[in-house]
């Protein structure tokens, strides 16, 4: 194999650059000797990236990412650089780096830097958490600079769960890198654009809905599975909520005696906004005949037990149960629990219900509810027509002048 030497790279032609091959790890070649040294790392697909090396003078060393390399647009003297500008910033940045100590960003630096930035907004880092959890410790406290594609890739198709469940976690990375970014103009973005593309087979809230009798013969084929279970899945057909809300249910929750129809109050979901700026319940109503069922079902229970049996709390045993009873309903393995929740949605969106009431009944924004749901709100134009004037239809009605007083 043949190996090319420091001394037969030449990063200061272009064309000498695209010759080179497509590699994660940078060619170098010295700046000052022993101490700074500019990198350069050949893509596969795009540009390369302009890198800086320096010695920290005990052994150890820092790279940081300066900016992209003029292989395919001009210079701008700013996110793309020439051989030249990428020399005279490598040492800029070296010396900044001095005041700095040198201290190179770790993804768990970007996660924490993101964390705090959510929880300013007022909302809930409970997708970073998930990512925090899942991230192996190599990469967790890799530096964001010395990311590959390929590894973040890995990361990528290693999680589990459903294409729009991953799509979320991969995107609260992305999230976080960009943040960086914000701060850092030399992170390595080809690395995360290229490694955490979305999965383009996720499903779509407006694909996963049932009709009113396909969620009728699920609720039933469930009480089928155990008597238990039926009601953890009639609570989330009635309701729309959330498995993680339904299963902190209380028996105190119930209020059968409401005025003037049976409601629950619902305990709020930790997404989005923050809990302790949001209410922690929101009242929904629910049936006569579902209220009877779930009075018989906790009438042996103190107030601030739960509601619902725990033998279904646990995610994955709840998991396979409603899958075996969808294949008794005769419907495909795809559809999940919540299911019942986008059909709840748009049922209320179908009744002519106002967006905003739909919203806060389901612990939602009307800006998600447009986001995923704009295919049913845009098709009830009815609910304008009733309104539309018809200036072409003659009227009986006479002028009647008023009197002047």
């Amino acid at each position: 194999m043949n190996h090319i030497t420091t001394q037969e790279i030449n990063l200061q032609d272009r064309e000498e650059r695209l010759k080179l091959i497509p590699r994660g790890r940078p060619y170098f070649v010295p700046v000052v000797a022993g101490l700074i040294s500019l990198g350069y790392r050949r893509n596969f697909e795009d540009c390369g990236t302009w890198i800086v090396r320096k010695a920290n003078g005990d052994g150890t060393s820092w790279i940081r990412r300066i900016g992209r390399a003029d292989d395919l647009t001009d210079a701008n003297g700013k996110e793309i650089l020439n051989y030249t500008q990428a020399l005279n910033r490598a040492l800029d940045r070296s010396r900044g780096e001095r005041h700095r100590g040198g201290k190179q960003v770790t993804v768990a630096d970007a996660l924490d830097e993101y964390e705090k930035a959510l929880l300013r907004d007022g909302k809930y880092p409970q997708t970073i958490w998930q990512v925090r959890k899942r991230l192996p410790k190599a990469l967790l406290y890799k530096e964001v600079a010395q990311l590959t594609a390929d590894e973040l890739r890995s990361f990528r198709d290693s999680l589990k769960g459903a294409p729009m469940t991953i799509n979320n976690r991969i995107g609260a990375l992305k999230a976080a890198f960009n943040l960086l970014l914000d701060k850092d103009a030399y992170a390595n973005k080809y690395a995360w654009e290229k490694g955490l593309v979305r999965l383009k087979n996720a499903v779509v809230a407006r694909e996963a809905i049932l009709p009113d009798e396909q969620v009728y013969k699920l609720v039933h084929a469930a009480y089928e599975e155990d008597n238990a279970f039926g009601l953890f899945v009639e609570v989330g057909a009635v309701t729309g909520a959330r498995p993680s809300q339904i299963r902190r249910l209380k028996v105190i929750d119930l209020q059968p005696n409401a005025d003037p129809r049976p409601r629950i109050m619902m305990p709020t979901s930790r997404k989005g906004v923050n809990p302790h700026n949001k209410p922690s319940h929101r009242e929904m109503p629910i049936t006569e005949e579902l209220t009877h069922k779930l009075l018989e079902d906790a009438k042996d229970r103190a107030s601030n037990e739960l509601l619902l049996s725990s033998a279904y709390y646990s995610k994955n045993y709840y998991q396979i149960q409603f899958r075996r009873a969808a294949t008794r309903a005769g419907l495909p393995k795809s559809v999940t629990y919540y299911w019942l929740r986008h059909s709840s949605i748009v049922r209320q969106i179908k009744a002519r219900k106002p967006l905003q009431m739909i919203a806060n009944t389901h612990d939602t924004s009307t800006a998600m509810i447009e986001r995923h749901y704009a295919h049913y709100i845009s098709s009830q134009n009815e609910m304008l027509r009733d309104a539309l004037p018809d200036f072409g239809k003659p009227t009986d009605r006479k002028v009647v002048a008023f009197r002047r007083t």
